[in-house]
Formats: C-alpha cells, structure tokens, sequence
C-alpha cells in the first residue's frame, strides 16, 4: 500500500492537535476537608505561581476552584498545598507535575484527613 504525502501530513497534524490538546491552562482543583479540624485558609500553587486561596475551612467542607498558571514561568514544575491555622502552616504537600508552563492534568481532587492528604489526578 502506498501512502500519500497527504496522508503523512495529515496525520502528523492530528497527533500534533490532539497532543496540544493534552495540555491544561488551569486545572481544576477540589478541595475535601475529611478531617476533624477546621482551618483558617488553604493555598494551593505552582511552585512559583499565583495561590489560589480557600478560607475559613470546616469539617467536611467541599471547595471548587483553578489552579492559576498566571505568572509561572514556561518550564518544569509541580504543585504546593499549604493548611494554615493561626497564620502557620500547620500541613503541606508538594505534589503533580507540570511541563513547559501548562499542566498535564485537567483536574486534582484533594483530601484533607486526620493524618495524610491524599491527592487524585483527572
């Protein structure tokens, strides 16, 4: 079978759309407080992004927001989540991974336990 420099092209474009594609500006992030305590406020970030902050955080507490990429530079990275309670923090994670400024995940859903913070991935 012969194939067509047409077709070379063709399909070159779509992986390379559908890569594109593959790549997330702001992901989502869910917040559940499964914990016992309350907290003053919870940011999350890239490692040197703009935070995206939660306050005044109850048990059982279920919180929606983005992940800003605004001001993160166009290179490697990951993600920081900090708890806070009387302006300390009190708990943090570094999780995910990020490349080239943009993040690969559409979303993370966070837990806050009594004793670890669990993170997942979408």
């Amino acid at each position: 079978m012969k194939v067509s420099k047409v077709s070379i092209l063709f399909l070159g474009l779509v992986s390379t759309v559908l890569c594109i594609s593959c790549i997330q500006q702001h992901p989502k992030i869910i917040v559940h407080n499964t914990s016992n305590l309350d907290y003053d406020s919870i940011h999350v970030s890239t490692f040197e992004g703009e935070i995206t902050a939660f306050n005044d955080i109850k048990i059982n507490d279920r919180l929606e927001g983005v992940i800003s990429f605004k001001n993160t530079k166009k290179g490697d990275g990951g993600y920081s989540l900090k708890v806070y309670t009387n302006d300390s923090i009190i708990r943090q994670l570094h999780f995910g991974y990020y490349t080239n400024g943009s993040s690969l995940n559409s979303a993370f859903e966070v837990f806050i336990e009594n004793d670890t913070i669990k993170v997942f991935e979408e």
